[in-house]
């Protein structure tokens, strides 16, 4: 017998299609027919559109107020701050000055992580790829943007794999040798390498800022210096007070814990420093050529792209106010650090494409990229 719907059978066929079973397979329609789905859903709608949408609506506000306690708890669990160099160079002691500052403002634990190697790029790396959740953060700046300039590929782009958090501090260098050695002054180290002999310099690794302050001299002086690259600063200073580096440019930090047995050459800094006021800088030394850039170091606090703008502008105000803080000014100050205070996230965004625009014109004349 044919299949018929209701109203073209008889009485039997249409006590059939009336049973409570029928019923029921009709009002708990299957994904076998997205059809019936799709009508039975329709049918609904236009019943009650406004119910419906205000339970819609209802749910995305739960959603949302439980993303907005979620944000309010933040943090959770303690942060990392990775310091992509190794400990007691000049990032180390301001990340650990930082982390203890931000462990009280935020109410919870900052440990501070090193990820040396590569010149940075190890630790950007391991930030760059964590979650995107606020919890791990970098201690970057200047050698990030290096390290871009001049390398095919670091394993990571600062401008689209980071965000930036706060900005923290600029810092000064100077260019020292051993007292071990004959060089004492700028004039002396210039016109050794002018004559052609051997000099070399150490740098925490290959396209760091070390890297270029020691190429750049060699090529303001009119010859050539042989870079030796090291994995950390601590190496490189105990080669240097050997004598097997000739010179290198260093913190204030770390020519501070050092100073009684090496001899500042000159300070790479614009104007005179009051912490090593006997030190010329460049252009008073006469190599005014020298300053073709700002060789200051920055640092900032970054995190991996994507974080929600919730945790970030929490982790921005707990570091402005930490670089802020009277504590961190003072130490600061005796390394002739520079705070930046009031750095935001958009600020410190449009200040590292300045820096980098500047430094490409740096590395292009010394063609070190590969």
């Amino acid at each position: 017998m044919p299949l018929t719907w209701p109203g073209q059978a008889g009485a039997e066929n249409e006590k059939r299609w009336r049973s409570p079973r029928r019923r029921r397979a009709r009002a708990w329609p299957t994904t076998r027919n997205c059809g019936e789905e799709t009508m039975v859903a329709f049918a609904l709608w236009r019943r009650c559109p406004a119910a419906i949408t205000a339970s819609i609506g209802l749910l995305m506000a739960a959603i949302a107020a439980v993303s907005a306690a979620e944000q309010d708890r933040f943090p959770q669990r303690p942060i990392r701050l990775i310091v992509p160099f190794t400990a007691g160079g000049a990032y180390d002691v301001v990340a650990r000055l930082i982390a203890e500052a931000m462990s009280k403002n935020l109410g919870g634990s900052v440990v501070v992580e090193n990820r040396p190697g590569a010149g940075g790029n190890i630790g950007a790396q391991a930030v760059a790829a964590a979650p995107a959740d606020g919890y791990t953060l970098l201690l970057g700046g200047l050698p990030m943007l290096t390290s871009m300039l001049t390398s095919a590929d670091v394993g990571y782009d600062m401008f689209k794999d980071l965000t930036p958090v706060c900005g923290v501090m600029a810092l000064d260098s100077v260019l020292v040798a051993s007292k071990s050695t004959p060089i004492a002054s700028i004039a002396a180290l210039k016109e050794k390498i002018a004559s052609g002999a051997w000099v070399t310099y150490g740098t925490q690794g290959i396209y760091t800022p070390g890297h270029f302050m020691g190429a750049w001299f060699a090529h303001v002086a009119g010859g050539k210096a042989e870079a030796v690259h090291y994995k950390g600063g601590s190496a490189y200073m105990t080669d240097l007070l050997s004598g097997e580096l000739t010179f290198v440019a260093a913190t204030l930090p770390v020519y501070f814990g050092l100073r009684d047995r090496l001899n500042v050459l000159a300070t790479l800094s614009q104007r005179p420093l009051a912490q090593v006021p006997d030190a010329p800088t460049m252009t008073q030394a006469g190599l005014a050529e020298y300053m073709a850039v700002d060789w200051r170091l920055w640092a900032a606090i970054y995190a991996p792209a994507k974080t929600p703008a919730a945790a970030r502008d929490r982790l921005y105000a707990a570091c402005n106010a930490a670089v802020r803080a009277e504590k961190t000014k003072e130490t600061f100050g005796v390394y002739a650090m520079e705070p930046m205070t009031d750095y935001t996230p958009e600020r410190l965004s449009a200040f590292q494409e300045e820096q980098f625009r500047k430094w490409k014109v740096l590395v292009d004349k010394l063609a070190l990229a590969k």
